[in-house]
């Protein structure tokens, strides 16, 4: 059977979109940390809280979805090693290349049964 082409699992826009997922994870808590400094009218306690806890679960998330990436990537690459399976006219052919050597082997079995008896 032969393969078909399978997109990989692993592309270069998986990683692409990781730069986008830390930047929305790094904006996101920065305005929630200045939203809750706005609304509590308090210094940029909040905000800086905010910009260290955004880096750090962008970080986090990164380290994550990177090693997870590279399992994949991993195990595509086992599967492409792995030979391909023979098609169905290899297997065919294989097939009646093992029934002829069968029939040949039976055919001198009986031959030599034969001239044993006689």
């Amino acid at each position: 059977m032969e393969r078909s082409p399978n997109p990989p699992p692993v592309s270069a826009y998986a990683y692409v979109s990781l730069g986008f997922e830390f930047l929305a994870a790094f904006a996101m808590f920065s305005l929630a940390g200045w939203g809750l400094d706005a609304w509590l009218d308090t210094l940029p306690v909040f905000l800086i809280i905010g910009l260290f806890s955004g880096f750090a679960g962008g970080i986090w998330h990164i380290l994550r979805r990177s090693t997870a990436l590279g399992a994949a990537y991993e195990e595509q690459l086992k599967r492409e090693a792995q030979p391909a399976e023979e098609s169905l006219s290899e297997r065919m052919a294989r097939v009646e290349k093992e029934l002829g050597e069968t029939e040949t082997r039976l055919q001198r079995f009986f031959d030599d049964r034969k001239d044993a008896g006689e």
